[in-house]
């Protein structure tokens, strides 16, 4: 390793304002800084650098990202992951998951234009769930999305080996729902990295309190992240939540009023289309809730700027 060389990587880890980067060149991991604040450095970016002191560098370069999944609130933004093309969404039944926080996730995902699967760990206590989880879990398979029903603890993981080979993937979810449990039975000594890898980072952290990145025994990669417990879309318009919510994006044009709000006005397609679903009503009940956060989120920025 030679002072001011050039490297190419990929970033495995970050923690707060350092990085570690697996160089392609040699195989080494650099733990690196990003040259400025207003730059965000996720898992999964490919970057160049250069090479400042013994396994240290400097990230110069973010290359073209083939995605980038971030969350937003009123006051900031935060980036979760590059260059996925799965996202792998973990529910249990015990503890009982967050059908809003799923909504929101799978709405990013779908913006994003990623491949969303969703992950049902602890398939074992689903017969003691309320009958409501299950119906939830009916629903979303009706509406094509691809569900794996996981015991992670028993080693267990149905056919998702087989859905992640050789793809890019991003785990997502709650604390709880098993997300590092899956992680270590895909990865052998997963937990060992993430310890090696905060201890040289000194976080002092050995839980996944930042995301790291592991390299699939079958091809592939998988991001590990932090248990989530909001997900804010803020950055998207009422238009672009709507239309990523499968049921109704083929009938929000058909309502009887161009600006209808899907709560009291006659001719609404989306109220008729729920009529008797109880979790078709659900879920535009959290659209419904989504929108208007975005409008009172736009008030509060036109008010800030006045």
């Amino acid at each position: 390793m030679i002072l001011n060389d050039i490297f190419s990587g990929i970033v495995t880890s970050a923690h707060g304002r350092h990085y570690m980067v697996l160089t392609n060149e040699q195989h080494l991991n650099l733990i690196c800084t990003r040259p400025s604040k207003k730059i965000d450095v996720v898992c999964g970016d490919l970057v160049n650098g250069v090479i400042v002191s013994e396994n240290q560098g400097i990230i110069k370069k973010i290359h073209a990202r083939s995605s980038f999944l971030f969350r937003e609130d009123l006051h900031r933004q935060k980036a979760i992951a590059a260059n996925v093309d799965r996202i792998l969404v973990v529910i249990s039944p015990n503890p009982p998951f967050n059908d809003q926080l799923l909504a929101h996730c799978l709405v990013s995902i779908e913006a994003n234009k990623i491949q969303p699967i969703i992950i049902c760990n602890k398939k074992k206590s689903l017969p003691q769930a309320p009958e409501s989880l299950n119906k939830t879990l009916e629903y979303y398979e009706s509406l094509d999305y691809p569900i794996v029903y996981t015991e992670a603890t028993e080693g267990d993981l149905g056919q998702l080996p087989d859905l992640i080979q050789d793809h890019n993937c991003l785990l997502l979810g709650q604390s709880g729902m098993g997300k590092s449990t899956i992680t270590n039975q895909l990865i052998p000594g997963a937990s060992a990295r993430t310890k090696e890898i905060s201890t040289a980072l000194q976080s002092g952290k050995h839980t996944t309190t930042s995301s790291q990145l592991y390299f699939l025994p079958q091809g592939g990669t998988l991001i590990d992240s932090p248990g989530l417990q909001t997900f804010g879309l803020h950055h998207l318009s009422e238009n672009q939540i709507t239309r990523q919510f499968r049921e109704f994006k083929n009938l929000v044009n058909h309502c009887r009023y161009r600006n209808c709000s899907h709560t009291v006005e006659a001719g609404c397609q989306l109220k008729e289309a729920s009529l008797n679903h109880p979790y078709m009503e659900r879920r535009l009940e959290i659209l419904v809730q989504l929108c208007r956060q975005q409008r009172q989120a736009l008030l509060s920025f036109v008010k800030t700027k006045t």
